[in-house]
């Protein structure tokens, strides 16, 4: 199945993020990206490639080697990318996360914004 352009860019993102490869993560977003993460209690708002880098060693810290499950991704074609996600953190981590539903919003080809909200895991909460 051939995935359009903007939802490459998402799972080469999240592949980015979770494979601690900074620099490709940041290629992907505007340089004035917003992030709203559900991951960190007490730091839920990112900004800029300097928050990026920050969520990334944040989730390594607190998740190790974790992996990233997208149950489902839909596209508003051309605007933006909805996934269903959850993170299943290595073994001796925190506890991960509660399922999420993110919106990646796209201007001028990046991700220029990510919004994440709580949402039910197709697999049922673990």
């Amino acid at each position: 199945m051939q995935r359009s352009p903007l939802v490459q860019a998402v799972l080469a993102f999240a592949a980015a993020v979770k494979d601690i490869r900074v620099e490709d993560a940041l290629l992907l977003v505007d340089q004035k990206i917003i992030c709203f993460a559900l991951v960190r209690p007490g730091l839920s708002v990112y900004h800029g490639h300097e928050g990026v880098a920050s969520l990334v060693t944040y989730l390594h810290a607190a998740y190790g080697n974790y992996q990233m499950e997208i149950e489902e991704i839909t596209e508003v074609p051309g605007l933006e990318v909805t996934a269903r996600t959850r993170i299943v953190p290595e073994p001796g981590y925190q506890q991960p996360p509660p399922p999420a539903v993110t919106k990646y919003t796209f201007r001028n080809g990046l991700i220029a914004a990510i919004e994440s909200e709580p949402g039910t895991s197709a697999a049922g909460s673990r």
